[in-house]
């Protein structure tokens, strides 16, 4: 998924835009095609991911499309002052991009663990999520990143899934914030299936065993979320996959959506990680077979 990242990167820079790249003092053997081919727009901020997000914010005051990027909690939980203040309060075209989703980067240790990232990044309420589950997801949200002057927040997984799913959507329609994308059709009653990040695989096949309508959401946010829930509506039944702990994570987000338009809630399933992970460490496949859960 971030090769796909920077090839996408370079193409919407090619076409014109102005495009800049800041990275923390990593991303190496992933970002040099960007940083060779646009020395002027690329820039590395070290170890400073502070100093990143104010760097930005500055750059994209004046005109430019910033992409920050680094492993997932440091571009977002160490930044979260300057996110706030100087990003999404002046709604300034600058997408925190972080790399590792869920427990990606699972033996590294907790710090590395994505897994309330989520819960932070949807409090800003001027910036679009994205959680891309493969190339598909990706794609919408690069589109719309780049031609949308708003905060994102561009939380890929660190691998990229390669699964054939049955829906092949028109990529030529624009997107908005909390637009359903169906990836497959099911004929289990009213049952519908909802991936983040890089559950998409784990969500999918479930989709299939229960014979389920299944979902991505390439973008979201706090504003469009009763869009989101008038779309489920007809859907007696909403199980949600997500690579994060339920408490701020998509689930619990949906579940607040429903609350706020006053609409009948359906019998949701929440699979997500026990809060039991904390303090765990392994590889992702051992973390996700362990503590990916549901927890109802």
């Amino acid at each position: 998924m971030r090769n796909e990242f920077i090839q996408n990167l370079m193409t919407y820079r090619k076409s014109g835009l102005p495009i800049s790249l800041i990275v923390g003092d990593l991303g190496y053997s992933v970002v040099e095609p960007f940083a060779n081919m646009f020395p002027e727009s690329f820039f590395n901020a070290g170890v400073a991911e502070q100093n990143m997000a104010g760097l930005a914010a500055g750059m994209a005051s004046e005109g430019e499309t910033v992409f920050t990027y680094s492993i997932c909690n440091f571009p977002t939980f160490r930044c979260a002052e300057q996110i706030r203040n100087d990003i999404d309060y002046n709604s300034l075209q600058v997408i925190t991009t972080s790399v590792g989703s869920g427990v990606g980067y699972g033996s590294l240790g907790y710090s590395h663990h994505a897994i309330q990232d989520i819960g932070l990044m949807r409090l800003f309420p001027n910036t679009v999520i994205s959680c891309p589950g493969d190339i598909v997801d990706l794609d919408i949200a690069m589109k719309y990143f780049c031609h949308h002057p708003y905060p994102g927040y561009l939380r890929l997984p660190k691998g990229a899934s390669d699964i054939k799913l049955e829906n092949k959507p028109d990529l030529s329609q624009v997107f908005t914030p909390c637009q359903l994308l169906k990836r497959r059709s099911g004929k289990g009653e009213h049952k519908a299936v909802i991936s983040v990040g890089s559950t998409l695989v784990q969500a999918y096949e479930y989709a299939v065993l229960v014979d389920a309508d299944h979902y991505t959401l390439p973008i979201w946010n706090s504003k469009n979320r009763l869009e989101l829930v008038k779309h489920l509506l007809p859907y007696d039944e909403v199980i949600i996959y997500e690579d994060h702990l339920f408490s701020g994570g998509f689930g619990s987000y949906l579940a607040e959506s429903y609350a706020l338009g006053g609409y009948k809630m359906p019998k949701f399933n929440f699979f997500c990680f026990d809060e039991k992970i904390i303090g765990s460490v392994g590889s992702e496949e051992f973390l996700k077979n362990k503590f990916l859960k549901n927890i109802r």
